[in-house]
């Protein structure tokens, strides 16, 4: 490499490119912090809940539970049903759809085509964005959800997967037509 040497009467070269001028504070604030929130934007504070009643069936050991919409309970006599119940998710913006996707995605060495393990992208909604739910108020404190950082414990979830499959199903097919068709 060659050295470089001012001419006379030049000053000294700098041995680093020169460093563009810092913008001012004025100069530096941002256009998308002073605007409002758009209705269609998702925020950390957007949730959605699902509501369901259910239904006693059985006696003792027996019992077990069919789970009734909102909507098909309206036109029902109440008395025999258990709720409303709800479940609370948070709203996933379109980078967390994708993350969650890409932990999900297995190959498949039989077709040699990758796929999206749909148990275990289940999974992981349940686990980051089920936020709370109503049924620790009816069926006590067991089924109260912990989070830390954000995220449902193991136990929590495990609790979860222990509900009646019809009623897993139930919160799962809805929590699914909300985030993939907005449903």
């Amino acid at each position: 490499m060659a050295k470089v040497t001012p001419t006379p009467g030049q000053p000294p070269m700098p041995n680093r490119m020169p460093q563009p001028a810092m913008a001012s504070d004025e100069q530096q604030k941002r256009v998308d912090t002073e605007l409002d929130v758009s209705v269609i934007e998702v925020t950390p504070a957007s949730r959605f809940r699902v509501t369901f009643y259910l239904l006693p069936v059985g006696e003792g050991h027996l019992k077990r539970f069919r789970v009734v919409r909102e909507s098909e309970a309206d036109g029902m006599n109440k008395d025999g049903l258990e709720g409303p119940h709800w479940v609370e998710f948070k709203m996933w913006t379109y980078k967390q759809e994708i993350d969650l996707k890409r932990k999900c995605m297995q190959f498949d060495e039989t077709t040699r085509m990758n796929f999206i393990n749909n148990d275990l992208l289940n999974r992981l909604k349940i686990q980051t964005l089920l936020n709370a739910w109503s049924l620790d108020a009816k069926f006590g404190p067991r089924l109260k959800l912990v989070h830390v950082n954000g995220v449902l414990v193991d136990e929590s979830y495990d609790m979860f997967t222990r509900l009646f499959p019809n009623v897993v199903r139930f919160i799962l097919d809805e929590m699914n037509n909300v985030l993939e068709y907005n449903g």
